[in-house]
């Protein structure tokens, strides 16, 4: 098949394709602009719990929910936000979490990987600060007690005097808390140590990701049904004429006719094959009367082409004598069957070629034959055959506008056009 069949509906299409591109372009580009990443970075910390004067402490694990606890504090977000230089709301956004093994994970979320790796930092340090105070709050309530029985003990052993045997208990009772106080002061306290600098990551939104996808499909589906609707409209067009033909059983010079249709556009290389330069031609339509005059659509078609041809419906009665019946107009016809009113019309206007056009509502092989028999009768030699693919529908063409006076040298004829009421004017 010749590639201009393939080329032609595309290079019709072809701003069509472009502003549908263009269009998907321009809309991927905004979303690609106003969806800015999101960076993510993730700062661990580990907890260490030394043994406190041969004691064990804590579980790695209760000190690092403890931590998560910690995390929550108006206190703590405020310390992180002021560190990160960032909005305190953006400090409440921070995620901690903590494992059995005493590993806490704070993830924080910035436009940029220095603001979120510096929160994200910031948070575990507040974390560990706030660890670090509640500690020695612990420490401070548990020394409180031992201080004050060491401050009585040693009261009591400045009163007493040397030689009292009571010194010698009181001696190691003094003894026995300042061991304990210095111990307990001593130990380490359990810590949150960092683990590294945080890690960064980026995170596209699922949102304009899923935007991203439904414009991509969406674009796919009308290009691809762009580029069909152009590879595949000849071919479909071919079918359906050929459809319509076979309904019609029609060979020969014919036009076929669908509804929606630039019929005069369709009428041009019919009124150029067997009408043009052959003098008067008779376009019989097997339809009512009120149906749209496909003459006039002929007439039209001459416009294209550049001829101006007479017209003159014969359906709203016989037109005036002429000089010379046989030059070049158009006559239209509209009867639901080729009868003797017909005939008789024909016969009178003495027109010898014509156009047989017929609809496909019913048995249109048995009124085609019927009316070119009749034709045959009259001496009227029946040049093509217009097929229309339904019912006519109703309603006159529009009147013929005058072309001029003069084309290409050759004086144009306006006598017996006929007026919107369809009565032919005066010579």
């Amino acid at each position: 098949m010749p590639w201009a069949e393939w080329s032609d509906p595309l290079r019709a299409r072809r701003w069509w394709i472009a502003a549908v591109v263009g269009l998907a372009v321009l809309v991927a580009a905004l979303l690609l602009v106003l969806r800015s990443p999101t960076f993510t970075a993730t700062a661990t910390a580990v907890v260490a719990v030394p043994s406190v004067a041969g004691r064990p402490g804590p579980s790695p694990g209760q000190v690092a929910r403890s931590a998560v606890g910690l995390a929550a504090t108006p206190s703590v977000r405020s310390a992180a936000a002021d560190a990160a230089a960032v909005p305190a709301g953006r400090a409440g956004d921070v995620a901690v979490s903590a494992s059995d093994g005493g590993i806490v994970a704070v993830v924080a979320d910035g436009p940029s990987p220095p603001e979120a790796s510096r929160l994200a930092g910031a948070t575990a340090t507040a974390v560990g600060e706030a660890l670090a105070r509640l500690d020695d709050e612990a420490l401070r309530a548990e020394l409180a007690p031992l201080e004050a029985q060491l401050a009585d003990v040693t009261a009591t052993l400045r009163a007493t005097p040397f030689g009292d045997p009571v010194r010698g208990a009181l001696e190691q009772r003094y003894a026995a808390l300042a061991d304990t106080i210095a111990d307990r002061t001593a130990a380490p306290s359990p810590r949150l140590l960092p683990d590294g600098e945080p890690v960064v990551t980026t995170a596209r939104s699922p949102l304009a990701e899923a935007l991203l996808a439904a414009l991509a499909v969406l674009v796919l589906a009308v290009v691809g049904g762009l580029v069909a609707r152009g590879l595949g409209g000849e071919h479909r067009g071919r079918a359906r004429r050929d459809r319509t033909l076979a309904l019609a059983r029609v060979e020969g010079p014919h036009a076929v006719l669908h509804p929606g249709d630039d019929v005069p556009a369709v009428l041009t290389r019919l009124y150029a094959d067997v009408v043009r330069g052959r003098g008067a031609v008779l376009v019989l339509q097997l339809a009512r009367p009120g149906a749209r005059d496909l003459g006039r659509d002929l007439v039209e078609a001459a416009r294209i082409v550049g001829d101006d041809l007479p017209h003159h419906d014969l359906t709203a009665g016989p037109a005036a004598a002429r000089e010379d019946p046989t030059a070049p107009r158009v006559v239209s016809l509209r009867r639901p069957r080729a009868d003797d009113t017909a005939r008789a019309l024909v016969h009178r206007d003495g027109v010898r070629a014509a156009l047989v056009a017929v609809d496909t509502r019913r048995a249109v092989p048995a009124r085609l034959a019927d009316a070119v028999s009749v034709l045959d009768g009259l001496a009227v030699e029946v040049r093509g055959v217009v097929v229309w693919r339904g019912r006519f529908p109703r309603g006159q063409t529009p009147p013929i506008p005058p072309m001029g006076d003069a084309r290409d040298g050759v004086t144009t004829r306006t006598a017996d056009r006929p007026t919107s009421t369809g009565t032919p004017t005066a010579r």
